[in-house]
């Protein structure tokens, strides 16, 4: 097979890579913004359940709207330049932030989350939206 054959194949598979990954990303905020919306629609919901929710949404949209400039950004992607904002942050602020959007799951299948984090900070160099995704995938799969 001539090289740039193999190259072709390579880039292309990198790229369905991309694209399966990213998809199952969207589910994920997709399916908690829909549990959030749902709080809404609640007869006996109170004002703090409604603010809680508000959060929530707020915040899948923003993951979903970074991960959707990311498919659309093909250029990036097509030369293996997909940038990463990377920053100081605090690892347990993602992970609280994380685990309050995934609670109302958690309830409605009856399972428990309980998070203990130490008082000091837990300060990583890290890009927040891919951590958030990591954490996220690690606690859905759990």
């Amino acid at each position: 097979m001539r090289p740039g054959m193999i190259k072709l194949k390579s880039e292309l598979r990198r790229k369905d890579e991309f694209i399966a990954t990213l998809g199952h990303e969207l589910r994920n905020p997709l399916s908690v913004l829909r549990t959030a919306s749902l709080i809404f629609e609640l007869d006996g919901a109170s004002s703090a359940d409604m603010k809680r929710a508000a959060g929530i949404i707020g915040r899948q949209v923003q993951h979903v709207t970074r991960l959707i400039n990311d498919l659309l950004d093909v250029e990036r992607i097509d030369n293996g330049k997909l940038q990463l904002d990377v920053r100081s942050v605090d690892l347990r602020e993602i992970v609280t932030n994380v685990l309050e959007s995934r609670r109302s799951d958690a309830e409605r299948r009856k399972q428990s989350l309980t998070l203990q984090l130490t008082q000091d900070p837990a300060i990583v160099e890290a890009d927040a939206v891919r951590l958030a995704q990591v954490v996220s995938n690690l606690v859905d799969n759990a």
